[in-house]
């Protein structure tokens, strides 16, 4: 679990579940609104008892996405009706909310950048109003292809081209054995230049609190991931490219 005052997170709050066929999980969620997001499995989600929304996929890469939304000061339960992967991801909210659910057809996703940079997004939650502050959505990489790319940054306060939003990956790969790399790299005030290089494999989870913050899969390994960002307010595409590189995009728009 990675949550604020663990580490270099402020807002966001993430737990994997990983449950047994008829296993019971009961959860509030207190000040936070909360996005499940099914990676695999079967799941019932049940509000007060019932049965509100069931939830399949088969795998990451095999069916599309469904989150689930739950609003603050909401109880709910998880059974999983088989072996099953959940992401919960939580922020603080001041106001009231409703209960959602976000399918693949509620928002279309997109075949982003070309070449060796392209990939296909799926908004999520980023673009519908059914979470005060968490953007939530997925990326799919075709083997050896980057994704944040050309790199892109949402550390600084500029609107309405950036703001600033804390943000997590969690990554699968296809097969399971397969790996990639995350660059994460910029100007740290008062501290100069950071840069560091991680390997990512099937079921890491990456924070990236600042910087630029491309990913590339390696050849034969389809590469996938969710992403979960929050910040100062809920603006999807609010951020800067590097400009030692923004020249390759040629006026793409979208770097997620």
């Amino acid at each position: 679990m990675a949550s604020p005052g663990h580490g270099l997170l402020r807002w966001l709050r993430v737990t994997l579940m990983v449950l047994e066929a008829e296993e019971r999980v009961r959860q509030e969620t207190g000040n936070t609104e909360c996005v499940l997001d099914v990676i695999e499995g079967e799941v019932d989600l049940l509000r007060a008892g019932s049965l509100w929304h069931r939830a399949v996929r088969r795998s990451f890469f095999d069916d599309k996405a469904t989150l689930m939304c739950i609003p603050p000061r909401a109880t709910y339960e998880l059974l999983a009706r088989s072996p099953a992967i959940v992401l919960g991801i939580q922020a603080p909210v001041e106001r009231a909310g409703t209960w959602g659910v976000v399918r693949a057809e509620d928002v279309p996703a997109r075949v982003v950048g070309r070449s060796t940079w392209q990939r296909t997004v799926w908004p999520g939650t980023a673009e519908l109003p059914v979470t005060q502050r968490l953007l939530v959505g997925e990326t799919y990489n075709p083997p050896g292809n980057w994704s944040s790319y050309p790199p892109h940054k949402h550390d600084s306060i500029d609107p309405p081209r950036e703001l600033p939003y804390e943000e997590l990956y969690f990554f699968r790969f296809d097969p399971p054995g397969g790996f990639g790399l995350q660059r994460i790299y910029g100007e740290e005030q008062g501290n100069g230049r950071f840069d560091v290089v991680l390997t990512v494999e099937d079921g890491d989870a990456v924070i990236i609190p600042r910087g630029y913050h491309p990913v590339v899969a390696a050849p034969g390994y389809r590469m996938g991931y969710v992403w979960a960002l929050c910040g100062q307010g809920k603006q999807y595409g609010a951020w800067t490219e590097d400009p030692a590189h923004s020249w390759v995009a040629r006026g793409d728009d979208d770097a997620s």
